[in-house]
């Protein structure tokens, strides 16, 4: 079976931090990780924000403001004009000759 993309692997991501995938499915993650540094990147920051996140109380939540709905859709917009091809994690780096 062919190596997962970045973008399948991003797709089944949440199944695979929380054990939700059958045993091949896992194992094709496993495979893709291995060769993959920018989706471990990804991976060590998605699990480090759900654990942020449950660590929260919901006094904690109760205290954040609404997002305003003016930059929603903002967000929303930009995400259908350029939606995501790359990796997260490429994303945060340089393009080669990009570096300072």
């Amino acid at each position: 079976m062919p190596l997962l993309t970045c973008q399948e692997l991003l797709d089944y991501l949440s199944d695979y931090v929380e054990g939700r995938l059958p045993a091949a499915e896992h194992a094709r993650m496993d495979e893709h990780l291995a060769v993959c540094p920018e989706c471990v990147e990804y991976l060590h920051s998605f699990q480090a924000t759900l654990a942020a996140c449950r660590s929260l109380r919901s006094a904690d939540l109760a205290q954040i403001p609404d997002m305003p709905e003016d930059l929603v859709q903002a967000i929303l917009a930009a995400r259908r004009v350029a939606p995501l091809t790359e990796p997260p994690a490429a994303l945060l780096r340089p393009a080669v000759g990009d570096e300072e």
